[in-house]
């Protein structure tokens, strides 16, 4: 049954508004309403569906009702229905958060508004929803991630299995949870903690005549092999509580704690260290438990399972640290230790091994950071404690000179280098990071081959494709007179696509050349503020849209910095053309800024047009990425343009600052030394 609340004080329109509306939704359910009183109360009570409302009347007024309802929520279409509205009032209802306007005189119309209104709160639920879920994926991926880097560096048993259980309790709030563990001695079950049940306590002590926490359960081989250790699978106990108490509990008993907690699931999943089980999370809930978070809690319990093996493996050593090296020892990933200095204190030997060190010492005062030619902007990145992923192609003869000899390899190697930094001693700013190395030769040889077939391609395109253009110019010139409008919009339509097509060839060209550095830098001193003066002045053919301005702001005295002028003027110009794109009217600003502690200027691009989302900014820079259709603006180009920019920016050691708001505009930033 939809619900309808109409907003009227004239019974007559009120009925004609039920009739219009009974006649496209028959299954229409009414409530009419004139005082903010009573529209309050229904808003509570009647839970409408859709809201349609008079726009004046002499106790309430339309307006109002609309404030109400939206600050109520989001979800409730709202359509103003009046005698008379001039458009000035039909914006400001738009603009207010009306989805739909109606004059009386049209009323057949109303039927139809309410059908659409309905089919617009259908589609705003699921993108909710679809919303909602994204936003609990990431926090269930938080919580996953969060829960690994602390087992990886758990050294005791007791907080790893404190640990899970928490991460379980945040991952599944509305679920009873128990931890137990084993006594190894009676081979029982015992009760560590629990999460749900602390409104219950009093009553289940009684239920059980004994404090929860002095309860054991009996753990016997069938139960252990059966039921309990399960090989890190969450499993459900089908035959309910009574069976996973070992029916140390009677049936009455389990079936009471089973409908007054309205359990209807339960799950439990394994600790295990080799092949013993060390106990348990139980999960009592009313509902299955989703499929996501299941394979979140076994990778934990899994992970925790691995954490303490290797607790108990260092325990057997001296020193803690030494131990966890060994470790890393075996781990097919080149690991390395660095300082907060960016000098090597310790590595793997797949890191030996990948650059081919023979010697099982570290190199002596080896700063691995320019070893790895890492950039003034990648090192700057490090220090903030982001976590970066790069790839770096490797000379052996300039790692030999890094190293100080040693090294049994020649050529190169093409490695994809992660670094993250860590905290060494808590509550204190002292830190350490963490390299992991990959041989990414074989892969970069593959996608070498396929930017070689796409140059070909490209190339080959490029010719003909010429051809095509003077063949359309000539024949636009020579026949513009004589063709009519049809036809002549039918060559106009061939033209500006042809000149697409050409954009996206040369756009891909370009992208593949600063990919494969087959396009050298020829850096230089320029003054960047000459630059942006010299590039503004020729922004003519944007003078025709009369709601945008294009202002320069430059701090004066700036000194000279070192970058490739054309490739410079190529990315400003990439992300001046992006701005207009996407600022229908309002002003585009072009700044510089001197940055002393980095020794650089800061240039910036700022608009005030439709903005990007969140989501957006982390993929926008990526090759062909678009956003599509954003505030009714159709994406439109090869999607290179800034993949182009971070690129030509990387190879002067620098990249995208991206900052923005749907709505608000965006800025984008970058950085050009001064050496």
């Amino acid at each position: 049954m939809v619900r309808i609340l109409l907003v009227e004080d004239f019974a007559p329109d009120a009925e004609l508004n039920k009739y219009q509306i009974e006649q496209l939704i028959p299954n229409s359910e009414f409530q009419v309403v004139e005082t903010e009183k009573d529209f309050v109360e229904a808003l509570e009570n009647f839970k409408p569906h859709v809201i349609v409302s008079d726009y004046l009347m002499p106790q309430f007024s339309g307006l109002k009702a609309l404030q109400l309802t939206l600050a109520k929520s989001d979800l409730i279409p709202f359509i103003l229905c009046t005698g008379s509205m001039n458009e000035d009032v039909a914006v400001e209802c738009m603009k207010q958060g009306a989805l739909d306007y109606i004059i009386k005189e049209h009323k057949k119309r109303l039927g139809s508004s309410v059908k659409n209104a309905l089919e617009h709160r259908k589609n705003l639920m699921i993108k909710k929803e679809s919303e909602a879920k994204e936003i609990e994926r990431k926090l269930d991926q938080q919580i996953l991630l969060e829960t690994s880097s602390s087992l990886l560096f758990g050294d005791n048993i007791r907080d790893v299995f404190q640990m899970v259980f928490e991460a379980s309790c945040k991952l599944l709030p509305t679920c009873y949870i128990v931890l137990s563990k084993v006594d190894n001695e009676k081979k029982k079950g015992i009760l560590v903690d629990w999460y749900g049940f602390d409104k219950y306590a009093g009553w289940i002590t009684q239920l059980i005549k004994m404090k929860p926490f002095h309860f054991k359960t009996p753990l016997a081989k069938e139960t252990i092999e059966e039921m309990i250790y399960n090989k890190g699978k969450l499993v459900k106990i089908e035959q309910g509580l009574y069976k996973f108490m070992a029916k140390t509990l009677p049936s009455s008993i389990c079936t009471l704690i089973e409908r007054t907690l309205e359990i209807k699931n339960i799950y439990h999943i394994g600790f295990t260290e080799g092949h013993s089980y060390t106990g348990g999370l139980t999960l009592l809930s009313r509902g299955p438990i989703a499929t996501s978070k299941a394979e979140i809690i076994e990778i934990m319990v899994k992970q925790a399972s691995q954490a303490m093996e290797k607790i108990n493996a260092l325990t057997e050593s001296r020193q803690s640290q030494e131990k966890l090296r060994t470790v890393l020892e075996d781990s097919p990933l080149g690991l390395a230790e660095i300082n907060e200095r960016g000098y090597l204190l310790a590595s793997n030997k797949a890191f030996k091994n990948l650059l081919g060190w023979s010697s099982s010492e570290e190199p002596a005062s080896l700063h691995i950071f320019s070893a790895m030619k890492l950039s003034s902007y990648e090192e700057q990145r490090i220090k903030n404690n982001e976590s970066i992923k790069v790839e770096k192609r490797l000379y052996f003869e300039e790692l030999e000179q890094s190293f100080g000899a040693g090294l049994q390899a020649s050529g190169f190697i093409d490695t994809e280098l992660t670094i993250k930094a860590i905290e060494i001693i808590k509550d204190k700013k002292q830190q350490e990071y963490i390299l992991q190395i990959q041989d990414i030769t074989e892969r970069k040889k593959i996608e070498s081959a396929k930017n070689d077939f796409i140059n070909t391609i490209t190339h080959e395109m490029s010719t003909p494709l010429t051809a095509i253009q003077q063949a359309q110019l000539l024949l636009k010139k020579y026949t513009e007179q004589n063709l009519n409008p049809d036809l002549q919009q039918v060559l106009d339509t061939a033209i500006r696509n042809t000149d697409r097509l050409a954009s996206l060839i040369l756009n891909t060209l370009d992208y593949q050349k600063i990919s494969s550095l087959s396009s050298p830098l020829n850096k230089k001193n320029i003054n960047i503020n000459e630059l942006i003066k010299q590039i503004t002045d020729d922004l003519n053919y944007y003078s025709t849209n009369q709601k945008l301005s294009i202002q320069v702001k430059l701090e004066e005295n700036l000194p000279q910095v070192i970058a490739d002028r054309e490739k410079i003027a190529q990315v400003l110009n990439n992300l001046i053309s992006n701005a207009v794109k996407f600022t229908p009217m309002g002003e585009i600003v072009l700044l510089t800024q001197w940055v002393s502690d980095k020794k650089a200027v800061m240039v910036t691009c700022k608009d005030t047009g439709i903005g990007i989302s969140k989501e957006h900014i982390e993929k926008i820079t990526q090759p062909f990425y678009q956003v599509r259709d954003q505030d009714g603006i159709k994406a439109v180009g090869t999607g290179l343009g800034l993949s182009i920019c971070n690129k030509i920016l990387e190879g002067h050691q620098s990249g995208l600052i991206i900052e923005s708001e749907p709505g608000k505009g965006s800025t984008f930033s970058f950085l050009l030394f001064k050496d």
